[in-house]
Formats: structure tokens, C-alpha cells, sequence
């Protein structure tokens, strides 16, 4: 007869040494940054703000943007973050066709207000590196690439649509997820 299926331990190389450090990765990228190349200091958005970021590697220590907010991404950028991303307000990253984003947040990702990560599946990546619940919404946000975010709950609010991947500790939320 067949031997019995024993199903793994884990669904996949989730041990502790088996995921990305994204503390690391954003630790590294200080040093090779392009910020200094666009004079962009740091990103504490307040109001109404227009940010657009070509091919390149840019690190800030923390992030808060209040308002309404739109990032322009038109090449192969990544964002390394060192501290939390927090967002109160209206935010829109539009990737253009072409173009992508990695965005490595070495903290937490707090999204209050309608958020929309735009552009095709595939086109945006987001590592969260904390161990906080990570709210995808609280309100009406639209996800479209891949979420790793192995240490940390992903929670929604309200309606949150998702065209891509999820990679969390756990999942919950109250409203729809589609």
C-alpha cells in the first residue's frame, strides 16, 4: 500500500534563519544610497505632496506622511526605510509601465485613510521587517504586488483589495478582502 502523507511542519522555509532580514538589507543600504543625487534628506509629508523617484536606491529614517501624498516611481527603485512607515491621509504610489518597487521598511507600516500601491502585480514589493500588526487599511486601500511581512499580523479595515501575494505571520481583518 501507499505510505501514509505526512504533511511538513512549516509551509515553507518560514524559520527564523530562513527568512529575509529586512532590518539587514535596509541596514546596508545606507551606505549606498542616492538620496544626496535628488537632495531628498528625508520624507515627513505634510499637506498636499509630489515625490517622483527614478531608478535608484534611497534610504530615510522613518517615514510619516499627513494628507494627501502621491510617490511617482518611473524606473528600478528601491526604498529602504529605517524606522516605521506611518501614513495618515490619502496616499498614491503609481509605478509606471516598466517600472518597479521595493519598498523595505525595517519597522512597521501603519495606512489610515485610502492608500493605493498602484501598477501591475509584480510591479511592487514590500518587506516589513517589524513585529507589529501590519495594517494594510483602515478604510478603502487597493494592494497590488507582493506583502512579505513574515513576523507580523497583516490586518484590514474596511475594504481592502489585493492583487498579488501575501506573505504574513497571520491574517485578520473585519470588512472584505478581496
Amino acid at each position: 500500500g501507499l505510505a501514509p502523507y505526512a504533511a511538513p511542519e512549516l509551509p515553507c522555509g518560514c524559520g527564523k534563519a530562513q527568512v529575509l532580514d529586512v532590518a539587514a538589507e535596509v541596514a546596508k543600504a545606507k551606505a549606498t544610497r542616492d538620496n544626496e543625487r535628488l537632495g531628498l534628506p528625508s520624507i515627513d509629508l505634510i499637506g498636499t505632496a509630489d515625490l517622483k523617484l527614478d531608478t535608484g536606491k534611497y534610504y530615510f529614517s522613518g517615514v510619516r506622511t499627513l494628507g494627501e501624498t502621491t510617490i511617482e516611481i518611473t524606473g528600478a527603485v528601491a526604498i529602504y526605510i529605517d524606522g516605521n512607515l506611518d501614513q495618515v491621509g490619502t496616499q498614491s504610489i503609481k509605478v509606471a509601465k516598466g517600472a518597479t518597487l521595493d519598498l523595505y521598511v525595517a519597522g512597521n507600516l501603519e495606512l489610515v485613510g485610502d492608500s493605493d500601491f498602484g501598477g501591475e502585480a509584480g510591479q511592487v514589493r514590500l518587506y516589513i521587517g517589524g513585529a507589529s500588526p501590519v495594517a494594510v487599511s483602515v478604510g478603502s486601500a487597493v494592494f497590488r504586488g507582493a506583502l512579505y511581512a513574515p513576523a507580523a499580523e497583516v490586518s484590514f479595515v474596511g475594504h481592502t483589495l489585493v492583487e498579488g501575494a501575501l506573505f504574513a505571520r497571520t491574517l485578520s481583518g473585519v470588512g472584505t478582502m478581496e
